[in-house]
C-alpha cells in the first residue's frame, strides 16, 4: 500500500511541470485572487498529502472543496460563505499497512462584511463545526460554534491577510471529548508578472482541551503559482510545502504537509 500512495504522490508532483506551463498563458499583471471578500463565487480544490506520521511513517491524504460564497445582503452588507468539505485518507497509526477514504467533519465561517469596494476588507461572524464524519478516526462526533474574524488588504501587487477563530463544542456525542480549539491564518501573496505569483497562509492551531506540551501545531512555508484569465472567470494552480516547526511533543503529528490546489472564480455576485 505505501508503494502505490508514493507512486501516486510522484505521479502527481510530476503532472505539476505539466500543468503550470498552460496556466502560464495568462495575460500580464494577472492578479491572482486571495481574498475571500473579493466578489466573487471560488471554488478551490485541494489535494494535501501529510507525512510521515508515527512510529511507522504512515502518509495521511486529504482531498477537500473550500467553496466561497458571497451573498448579498440589501444595499450595504454582504455575508461571506467559507466552508470546508474534506475526504480523509487516515492511516493505521499502530500498523504499517491499512487506510480508508472517509468524509471528515464540515466547517464553515459566515462573516458579515460592509459593501464597499474599499482596499480594507473585514468580516466577523460565527463558524461551525458539523459532525458529518463517517469514522471515528476522522472525526469528533460533536456539533461545535464560536466566533470568527477576517480581515483582507490589497496595496498594489500584494494581497494580505488574517484569519481568527474560536471554537467550541456544544453538543454530540457524549462519549466522545469535547472540542475547543483555536485557529489563525495569515495570508501573504505577491503577484508577478504574467499571472505567477508566491504565497503563504499557514495555519496556527492551538488545542484547548489537550496538555500543554501537545497544544500547538505551527507550520511555515511557502508555495508558488500562476493564474490564468478565461473571459471574466479565473484558474490558478498552486503547489505548497509547509513544515510543522512547533508540533505536539507525545502525540503523532506531520513533519511536512504538501500541497496542490486549482481554484476557479467567476464574478458571479448572487
Amino acid at each position: 500500500m505505501r508503494a502505490v500512495c508514493r507512486s501516486r504522490d510522484l505521479l502527481l508532483l510530476a503532472s505539476i511541470p505539466l500543468c503550470l506551463p498552460i496556466l502560464a498563458q495568462s495575460v500580464p499583471d494577472d492578479r491572482v485572487i486571495k481574498n475571500p471578500f473579493a466578489k466573487m463565487i471560488q471554488l478551490p480544490i485541494e489535494f494535501d498529502s501529510s507525512r510521515p506520521i508515527g512510529n511507522y511513517s504512515r502518509i495521511q491524504n486529504l482531498f477537500s472543496l473550500n467553496p466561497i460564497i458571497p451573498i448579498p445582503l440589501g444595499q450595504k452588507w454582504d455575508l461571506i460563505t467559507q466552508s470546508t468539505i474534506s475526504v480523509v485518507s487516515q492511516p493505521d497509526l499502530m500498523n504499517p499497512r491499512g487506510n480508508v477514504w472517509k468524509l471528515s467533519d464540515v466547517t464553515s465561517n459566515f462573516y458579515f462584511s460592509r459593501d464597499n469596494q474599499s482596499i480594507f476588507q473585514w468580516g466577523v461572524g460565527p463558524t461551525f463545526l458539523f459532525p458529518t464524519a463517517t469514522d471515528l478516526a476522522v472525526g469528533t462526533g460533536k456539533w461545535g460554534a464560536g466566533p470568527g474574524v477576517a480581515l483582507f488588504v490589497e496595496p498594489r501587487k500584494w494581497t494580505l491577510g488574517v484569519q481568527l477563530g474560536d471554537l467550541r463544542s456544544f453538543a454530540g456525542d457524549r462519549n466522545r471529548p469535547d472540542v475547543h480549539y483555536a485557529s489563525l491564518q495569515y495570508h501573504v501573496t505577491y503577484n508577478l508578472p504574467r499571472g505567477w505569483y508566491v504565497t503563504t497562509a499557514p495555519q496556527t492551531v492551538a488545542d484547548w482541551t489537550a496538555p500543554r506540551e501537545d497544544r500547538w501545531l505551527t507550520p511555515i512555508g511557502l508555495g508558488v503559482g500562476n493564474a490564468k484569465t478565461l473571459g471574466k472567470r479565473q484558474v490558478s494552480g498552486e503547489l505548497d510545502a509547509y513544515y510543522n516547526v512547533v508540533h505536539p511533543a507525545t502525540l503523532p503529528y506531520p513533519k511536512w504537509v504538501l500541497s496542490l490546489q486549482f481554484t476557479f472564480a467567476r464574478p458571479d455576485f448572487l
